[in-house]
């Protein structure tokens, strides 16, 4: 097993927040329908420090956006476009958040796990990426 990486269950028919088994906090601040991520839910689920901190940055509706396109990778985890040389086995997907392009870059760890390891837009994308993993 992986620890801190995100779990698929299947079959997922349910919310983001549940088919990662990530505990989800409904902030007091938010309709009572509405549910949302505190950045430390990718932190145990299994985001690098790098993503985490981004991700607490986010406002609500930009975290909505980012469950959306985590869903769908986890539904989907092939759907990314894969990366070659000096990120061979790193995926992008790209998705809009605020109407405006963002990637999320993401590993595969096996069948069920994948680690998340940046989001932001295109702009120096691929080389804070290489940095990072470097």
């Amino acid at each position: 097993t992986h620890i801190g990486a995100l779990r698929r269950q299947q079959p997922c028919h349910h919310s983001v927040p549940e088919c990662f088994s990530v505990p989800c906090h409904v902030s007091s601040l938010s309709p009572p329908s509405s549910r949302s991520y505190r950045g430390d839910n990718y932190s145990d689920a299994g985001g690098t420090p790098s993503f985490v901190r981004t991700v607490k940055k986010l406002h609500r509706q930009q975290k909505a956006d980012l469950d959306g396109a985590v869903k769908i990778i986890a539904d989907s985890p092939e759907i990314g476009e894969a990366k070659v040389g000096d990120l061979v086995g790193i995926r992008v997907y790209k998705f809009q958040m605020n109407n405006q392009l963002r990637l999320l870059a993401y590993r595969i760890l096996d069948e069920d796990a994948i680690k998340l390891l940046m989001l932001g837009p295109h702009e120096n994308f691929y080389s804070d990426l290489k940095r990072q993993e470097n």
